[in-house]
């Protein structure tokens, strides 16, 4: 095997690629009728305040979050870990498929 690393994108290498993709897509596609699509609300509150949550959405039979947020001053205690525990547990109640990857946090960054 050899690697190859070009920085001009060709007609052909385009077209293997975009065939890889379609025939890996297509294995796995849900089919219509059991595709979930329905929008994903998870709130902590404290009270009547709003400490944090998630938005998302169930894409394709998929869970995916959009936004998970967490008030200034009720962060490092928990409540982003025991959100995405909500969350998963919703999938899997509604049988929604969880992402392969693992989730990431980089405490303080809103990147998620």
């Amino acid at each position: 095997m050899k690697l190859e690393i070009n920085s001009v994108i060709t007609e052909h290498t385009n077209e293997v690629i975009t065939n890889f993709l379609n025939q890996y897509n297509q294995e796995r596609a849900v089919s219509f009728e059991d595709e979930i699509n329905e929008d994903v609300e998870i709130v902590m509150h404290d009270g009547e305040k709003i400490v944090g949550g998630i938005i998302g959405r169930s894409l394709w039979g998929t869970l995916e979050i959009k936004r998970l947020a967490v008030h200034p001053d009720y962060r490092h205690k928990g409540i982003g870990s025991k959100l995405i525990y909500a969350a998963e547990t919703e999938a899997k109640k509604k049988k929604m498929q969880l992402p392969e990857s693992k989730y990431f946090f980089l405490s303080g960054s809103g990147i998620l």
